[in-house]
């Protein structure tokens, strides 16, 4: 039998799926049948991703009330195995987790329309000293490799420190978001904004409005993770 160069390279350098920590010789952090396993977001709302049981159609909330966002992306349902690993990517430093899903997910998404750049939810600089890196900017830097677009950190800015959105409620959520964020000069006319997790899509929605005021006219989102809570506009 004959064996090629990735023949060797795979034997060579097996790994640990990060999930069931079993040795694998793909590519991926992650083995292929824990790939398969993954909550992998199948039916789901056209406009914020909201999971449904059935069909790809806008869930009630949307057709009641659009988002100030144009259409939202995500892969997964907000879900085990997932839930146990963007929490430690986003606070504990376990960066290899946020790149292993960006990667995995960027293979099933498709986009409808393409975008003029790449703008990760920014993160205010005092929590950013402490944290050290901004989890939405690792996730935004694969997409922006994966799609060949420009990303930009510059145009958007968060200017109050706002207490963490964990356990708050949706009105909870834009109250604290309210008047946080900045927009420091004229965005491109259709924008990617990029974070971890669609919760209620308190944050899209108040960063889009802003982009949208200052001169943008289209703003998808882009992110790992959908969960089960409607969207509020």
């Amino acid at each position: 039998m004959l064996y090629t160069t990735e023949d060797y390279w795979l034997f060579f350098n097996q790994k640990k799926c990060m999930i069931c920590q079993l040795k694998h010789a793909d590519r991926s952090t992650i083995c292929r049948e824990c790939q398969h396993d993954l909550p992998w977001l199948q039916y789901h709302c056209l406009i914020c991703a909201l999971p449904l049981p059935s069909d790809n159609n806008p869930c009630p909330a949307c057709l009641r009330k659009k988002p100030v966002f144009n259409q939202a992306y995500c892969a997964f349902r907000y879900e085990f195995p997932i839930d146990a690993l963007i929490p430690p990517g986003k606070f504990n430093n376990r960066t290899d987790y946020l790149i292993a899903l960006s990667k995995l997910a960027l293979l099933n998404i498709r986009l409808t329309k393409r975008p003029d750049c790449i703008i990760p939810v920014p993160m205010h600089p005092q929590k950013l000293l402490k944290r050290e890196y901004n989890h939405a900017w690792l996730i935004a830097q694969e997409i922006s490799r994966h799609l060949q677009l420009s990303l930009d950190t510059k145009t958007l800015q968060k200017i109050v420190h706002t207490p963490n959105q964990i356990h708050l409620s949706a009105k909870e959520r834009r109250s604290n978001l309210r008047n946080s964020f900045n927009c420091r000069s004229r965005p491109p006319p259709h924008v990617m904004l990029v974070d971890d997790v669609i919760t209620t899509g308190a944050t899209a929605n108040i960063i889009s409005q802003i982009l949208k005021q200052a001169g943008c006219k289209r703003v998808d989102i882009m992110a790992l993770a959908r969960t089960d809570k409607p969207p509020t506009a």
